[in-house]
């Protein structure tokens, strides 16, 4: 039984963004606290699971939310529980459910809202990856692309283009026209790289960003360069023309490590990354020079996510739940033990100009269950802005719509 606010229905069903530039950003001062005064949002009773990753379509008439699940274990897979809702904005209706099993850590709307973009991960045991891209046309549901061996993927917000990371490159750009033409995608490569870990297009949809591997020589203890052998490292960030898919600019550092999400501002001048224990990277847009380093207080994964305006950050704590894989167990013969772990998740927003905390909501009810084996890939988009800015859709309390100023519950969304 799903619950919701009828004003919802006025504020949502605008499709139009107001972008505005950022305002001049002063140097941050170190001495400044970045703690700000928490308030708590309790639990609130609900039907499904928490969401895992959420989307709002461009023209504001659908909500998207993606809910793990396990599959049945044996070939062919099939989904038990988990999948792909689309609800009606306007009414706060379900329309429709799509089944899918493993993590969906990717969810995104194409520029038209007529498709729906997702990256689903998934180890069934006996290490195997099963990791997939899906294209899903919002209005039937049906299922109009699959691309194999990746789940890491982007969708233009002004464009017909998507991004993937398959094969060797570090990403392949499609146009949703061309995607039953052989040969119309574009391979985007680099010397010396990895398929991109994370993939983001700025809110204009001028330029896209990514976070990928580089490979370096291996030396061994003897010092000497071992032929054909590499390390792989996570320290690559890019910066590319979506129109032209040409590299702008890159850098190689150390700070990228462990990133596992990357957001870019309305105007490019910032780019933030995710990373584990808490830690959120601002970095200049033009020079892709780190600015500061955020932290909140957690173990976990954090996802970072710029407001339309570009004047605040919202960073949101990714906890989980231990992996329930029963499927795993029928198909492995190994089981995995389960662990308690607390439930609450952090939602700080910060301001970008000197990039100091505004406030600090503590859900009760934040974690999800996830079903896939490789922990430190679980940091999914559990948040999405409204066009304006003024609301905020979240992965807590099952799926609810919040006010970004106050934290208050404007609506909530049950998968069932």
């Amino acid at each position: 039984m799903m619950r919701y606010a009828q004003a919802f229905c006025l504020i949502l069903g605008q499709a139009c963004m107001l972008i505005v530039p950022l305002v001049a950003r002063g140097e941050p001062d170190p001495g400044v606290s970045l703690r700000a005064e928490s308030q708590a949002i309790p639990a609130w009773k609900h039907v499904g699971d928490n969401a895992q990753s959420v989307a709002i379509s461009p023209d504001g008439k659908w909500i998207a939310a993606a809910f793990g699940g396990p599959s049945n274990g044996r070939f062919p897979l099939e989904p038990r529980g988990g999948g792909i809702a689309i609800w009606d904005a306007s009414n706060g209706k379900l329309l429709r459910k799509v089944g899918e099993y493993g993590d969906v850590v990717r969810l995104e709307f194409t520029h038209d809202s007529q498709t729906l973009l997702y990256g689903r991960l998934y180890c069934p045991g006996d290490s195997i990856d099963l990791d997939d891209v899906v294209l899903l046309n919002v209005a039937s549901g049906k299922q109009l692309q699959r691309w194999n061996r990746g789940y890491v993927c982007a969708a233009s917000p002004k464009s017909a283009q998507i991004l993937t990371a398959q094969g060797r490159e570090i990403c392949n750009a499609l146009e949703l026209n061309d995607l039953h033409i052989p040969g119309r995608d574009r391979n985007i490569e680099l010397k010396d790289t990895h398929p991109a870990r994370c993939l983001a297009y700025s809110p204009e949809g001028k330029i896209f960003v990514a976070v990928h591997p580089v490979l370096e020589p291996f030396i061994g203890k003897d010092g000497v360069v071992k032929p054909n052998v590499h390390s792989v490292r996570l320290e690559g960030l890019a910066v590319f023309d979506a129109a032209t898919t040409s590299l702008r600019r890159r850098i190689i550092a150390s700070e990228l490590q462990n990133c596992t999400e990357v957001d870019v501002s309305p105007d490019g001048k910032l780019i933030a990354t995710g990373h584990a224990k808490g830690s959120v990277r601002v970095w200049d847009g033009t020079s892709l020079t780190m600015i500061q380093e955020l932290r909140i207080e957690t173990a976990d994964s954090v996802c970072p996510r710029f407001s339309p305006d570009g004047r605040q950050l919202a960073v949101l704590s990714q906890p989980a739940d231990a992996p329930r894989r029963q499927d795993a167990v029928e198909a492995g013969g190994s089981k995995t033990p389960q662990k308690q772990k607390g439930t609450t998740c952090e939602l700080v927003f910060y301001e970008t100009n000197k990039l100091q905390a505004l406030r600090r909501f503590v859900f009760d009810d934040g974690a999800f269950a996830c079903y896939a084996g490789r922990r430190e890939s679980l940091n999914p988009r559990r948040l999405a802005f409204s066009a304006d800015g003024k609301r905020l859709l979240i992965g807590c309390n099952g799926l609810v719509l919040i006010e970004t100023e106050t934290g208050k519950i404007v609506c909530q969304f049950d998968s069932k």
